[in-house]
């Protein structure tokens, strides 16, 4: 999605409580092969040893349960992540996604180079590439221009060459189709030509496929999707069935035309509104990672229903964004202790990965923002969930 400033007018400020929580990993998870598309051998997914202390410990001068935090050994050229019964695997053994969204195409006063620096200061393992198509635009020629496409080129052979693994996030195509005017319904249009062009693109920096590219570990598309009971859905005239068949066609033919890759639908929310059929989505076999996006108390309360529902399907979930922008926050104490506490909520829910808004040196800022980024840091550098 666009930034921080774009979302006052519809994220709901979340509400800050107190947290206790839990997270057990023990067993073995088998990854799933077959329906889901992502290769890689059927290897039980061994979990590594638990810790052993349970008790709250200070990062930064604030309290954070790191019992949450499951330690397992690093695993380093391991091959393909794949998808167990509840949770991600690398090499044999569990692996979280510890992410931060960035602009795909940096611009303005972002750069590439700014932005995957500050990523690998914050010790994050995986990148979500956002809002590389500017919008409005023309269609059938904006979405494919080259200049563009460079940048995102750049982003993906930055974040290979320095060991982060990349979500590409294809939402930015929807946010174009629905930027040609309000009553245009992406959900009915035809995507095909748009992924086919993506999954076959030449890095021009690496000459790598898209879609054979290793360092793209996890494809999205179409995140924060209004529910079809809300005002813009209804002028769109977007429909529940209608979503249902949209996910289903845009990950059953990325998975054909890449392989390998990880199909997340999108970061959902709206997911207490009887009209919002993420359950149907979830459970499409296509759907090899369900994904949620968290602004509001309405969206952490629906966590424990996501897990409860996710794992009866066999399948894993991420929060593939909360927003935790400085300007919501009176100090730099308050807006780390919020991270720690969103983030050990989603682990605490059994999320198998959390991703947060935005690297972006202008959002945060390591040196104005010391404690926050050490509240990062500490959860990003356990050895639960590094390369």
């Amino acid at each position: 999605m666009s930034g921080w400033s774009s979302r006052v007018g519809t994220v709901k400020t979340a509400a800050v409580v107190a947290v206790a929580a839990f997270l057990l990993l023990s067993g073995l998870f088998l990854a799933r092969i077959g329906a889901t598309g992502v290769t890689g051998a059927a290897n039980p997914c061994a979990v590594g040893p638990v810790g052993a202390s349970e008790h709250l410990t200070t990062v930064g001068g604030l309290a954070s349960d790191r019992s949450l935090w499951a330690e397992v050994a690093p695993v380093v050229g391991a091959g393909a992540v794949t998808v167990g019964a509840s949770e991600l695997c690398w090499g044999g053994r569990v692996w979280r996604v510890n992410g931060g969204s960035t602009n795909g195409n940096p611009r303005g006063d972002q750069t590439a180079d700014g932005n995957v620096a500050l990523a690998l200061d914050l010790q994050v393992n995986t990148i979500r590439l956002t809002d590389f198509i500017p919008h409005p635009g023309t269609l059938g020629v904006d979405e494919y221009d080259q200049t563009r496409w460079a940048g995102v080129d750049n982003m993906i052979a930055l974040a290979g060459k320095n060991n982060l693994k990349v979500e590409l996030d294809l939402s930015t195509y929807g946010n174009f189709l629905e930027s040609q005017s309000s009553t245009f319904n992406p959900y009915t249009y035809d995507w095909k030509p748009f992924l086919t062009f993506v999954a076959n693109r030449i890095n021009t920096v690496t000459g790598k496929r898209y879609g054979s590219d290793p360092t793209i570990t996890f494809v999205s598309f179409a995140g924060e999707t209004g529910a079809p009971d809300q005002s813009g859905s209804k002028a769109r005239g977007v429909t529940g069935p209608q979503l249902i068949a949209f996910y289903d066609k845009v990950m059953t033919t990325w998975g054909t035309l890449a392989p390998g890759q990880i199909r997340i639908p999108g970061g959902l929310f709206f997911l207490t509104d009887t009209t919002m059929p993420w359950r149907e989505i979830f459970a499409l076999p296509s759907c090899d990672l369900p994904a949620i996006h968290s602004y509001s108390p309405a969206d952490e309360s629906a966590q424990p229903t996501v897990n409860a529902y996710v794992k009866s399907l066999g399948k894993p979930w991420l929060l593939e964004e909360f927003g935790f922008g400085a300007n919501n926050y009176s100090s730099d104490a308050d807006r780390a202790a919020d991270f720690n506490r969103q983030y050990d909520l989603a682990l605490h829910n059994g999320a198998a990965g959390v991703s947060w808004w935005n690297i972006n040196p202008g959002s945060l800022n390591p040196t104005t923002a010391p404690l926050t980024a050490t509240a990062i840091r500490a959860h990003n550098t356990d050895i639960a969930t590094q390369n």
